[in-house]
């Protein structure tokens, strides 16, 4: 197979769909968030982590295609409100450092995922990228995604930032009937003495009143329409707006760790649910820590799907070696049917 290695691949999600169609040499990671994990389920396989300085600098094997997915809080919708910029967030480094090493080892490949708004609010700092890119003479292609099309019980709106020497003749999705949630927990099994999946007090007096897919604030809201307000102005006992209830019928929303109650139980998703809804597979193997980080390992992460048709897409474009005759900037949305493939 066709080698590869990943970047700030935490729990290995994405690895498990990269390795369907490559054989992932290393994971490269700049703390250990998520190591533990990927231990268990790839025992064999090298992490090296520490950032750019423990990096291997030679392989015995060079990798064709780098995938990675360092944090993208610098631009996230979550990180509304801070007193700095992205310009001055130290997690700018990690993409840095990320683009800087795949130049240095000049992959066929290099995609980079990140949410949506990355490509508004950092469109500066990836219009560098892509130009920098392109003096080492790969094009840019700009996929923009949603997981629910790809095979995943979930809807969640993500960027592949991919840079190129090869033709990539991207495949679109067949755009049929999303993956549910009902679809998802089907014959999955709740392993005994797990988590505490008991709701937080505030949403258990709200539970009964919240139907599947609602959300608990606006259950709230339309119960308690005086409700009190603290000294600090906020409402007592009024939950978070990610505390929702996964729906049946439909793929749930974006997974974001400890906020998804089952569709009509008392309780949160048990974490082979969670893990269900990503599109991880049955088998694979968390950790016995609490029920939040277990989560977030999961939400972070890239859905095993998504992973899968990103790496089919780019092996097969590899396996041609159709290299590029000139250097350009294209956008794939595929967020909606039938998709789209057009020039910036």
């Amino acid at each position: 197979m066709i080698p590869a290695v990943g970047a700030h691949i935490y729990a290995g999600g994405f690895t498990i769909g990269v390795s369907k169609h490559f054989d992932v040499l290393a994971h490269l990671e700049h703390a250990a968030y998520g190591k533990e994990v990927v231990n268990l389920n790839f025992p064999n396989l090298p992490i090296y982590d520490g950032g750019p300085a423990n990096w291997p600098t030679k392989w015995s094997r060079r990798p064709r295609f780098m995938y990675a997915n360092p944090p993208c809080a610098c631009w996230s919708n979550a990180s509304h409100g801070r007193s700095y910029g992205w310009r001055d967030d130290p997690r700018l480094q990690v993409h840095k450092d990320v683009f800087a090493y795949a130049m240095a080892l000049q992959p066929d490949v290099l995609a980079i995922e990140s949410v949506p708004p990355s490509w508004v609010k950092g469109r500066e700092y990836f219009d560098e990228v892509s130009a920098a890119a392109a003096i080492e003479g790969y094009s840019t292609t700009i996929a923009m995604h949603n997981s629910q099309w790809l095979g995943v019980a979930q809807k969640r709106s993500r960027i592949f930032f991919v840079y190129h020497r090869v033709a990539i003749d991207w495949e679109h999705p067949e755009f049929v009937a999303p993956k549910t949630v009902r679809q998802a927990l089907k014959g999955i099994k709740i392993a005994k003495g797990g988590f505490d999946l008991t709701l937080h007090p505030a949403l258990q007096k709200l539970a009964s009143s919240t139907p599947p897919g609602g959300n608990f604030r606006r259950t709230f809201d339309a119960l308690y329409p005086n409700p009190e307000i603290t000294p600090r102005g906020t409402v007592r006992g009024r939950p978070a707006f990610l505390d929702i209830r996964a729906p049946w019928d439909e793929p749930a929303p974006v997974l974001v760790g400890g906020h998804m109650a089952h569709p009509d139980e008392p309780r949160y998703l048990a974490k082979e649910e969670l893990a269900a809804i990503c599109g991880y597979p049955k088998d694979y193997k968390w950790p016995p820590q609490n029920y939040g980080e277990t989560s977030s390992w999961m939400s972070r992460g890239i859905m095993p799907p998504v992973g899968e048709w990103l790496a089919e897409n780019v092996a097969r474009a590899i396996t041609k070696g159709r290299r590029l005759n000139s250097v350009d900037r294209k956008i794939l949305d595929l967020r909606k049917a039938p998709g789209a493939y057009y020039e910036i």
